[in-house]
């Protein structure tokens, strides 16, 4: 017997295949309006447009002084040493307002750092397009990436670290030699400047 294959034959195996395809490109992928579950390479590509960039992360800018703002560190503060830290690549100063005062952000910018550094002081690093501000020794509560405005608390004053007293002894697991180490880099002189210049020594 032989098969004898005529136009309705033809054309309805045309519309099966093009049933066919349009279902395994909505179980596969979105491809032409498919809406059906992701491949794993395409859940890949997905996940890797959406990861956010925690080093710089998309700032609105509404106001064009965004970058240059500048906020206190503390409701009050005083001065506690100047300029030190060159043999270490720092310029900074020392302020302190008491133990668990409120520390604000400096500047707008994002978090780019916040861990322990290798004499075991606490640090929290913001920056944005001008600056990059350190501070060290406190009880930091802000994650990397995240954004933070100009006088936002970003922590508490303490004295975690190679912190010491007004004789020189370590304050490691004692009362004293609480402040904030307060270094600041201006990315358009590519150096660290006086944090001085930015702020009063003693506030208010």
């Amino acid at each position: 017997m032989r098969l004898r294959i005529d136009g309705m034959a033809i054309a309805g195996i045309a519309i099966l295949g093009l049933f066919a395809i349009n279902l395994i490109q909505g179980w596969f992928g979105p491809g032409n309006g498919g809406d059906g579950p992701l491949g794993p390479l395409e859940q890949g590509a997905i996940a890797t447009q959406a990861a956010p960039d925690a080093a710089a992360p998309t700032v609105p800018q509404v106001d064009p002084n965004w970058h240059t703002a500048i906020a206190y560190p503390y409701d009050t503060y005083f001065l506690t040493q100047g300029i030190h830290g060159q043999s270490y690549g720092h310029y900074a100063i020392d302020i302190a307002a008491g133990n668990g005062s409120t520390i604000y952000s400096l500047i707008n910018g994002w978090v780019t750092g916040h861990d322990y550094d290798q004499w075991g002081n606490t640090y929290l690093q913001i920056e944005n397009d001008n600056y990059v501000v350190l501070y060290l020794h406190g009880v930091y509560n802000r994650a990397i990436g995240e954004i933070v405005n100009a006088g936002e608390p970003i922590g508490t004053e303490s004295n975690i670290g190679y912190t010491m007293d007004m004789y020189g002894n370590l304050c490691a697991g004692r009362d004293c030699g609480y402040h904030t180490h307060l270094n600041v880099f201006d990315k358009r002189l590519g150096t660290n400047i006086d944090p001085l210049t930015l702020i009063p020594a003693n506030y208010p």
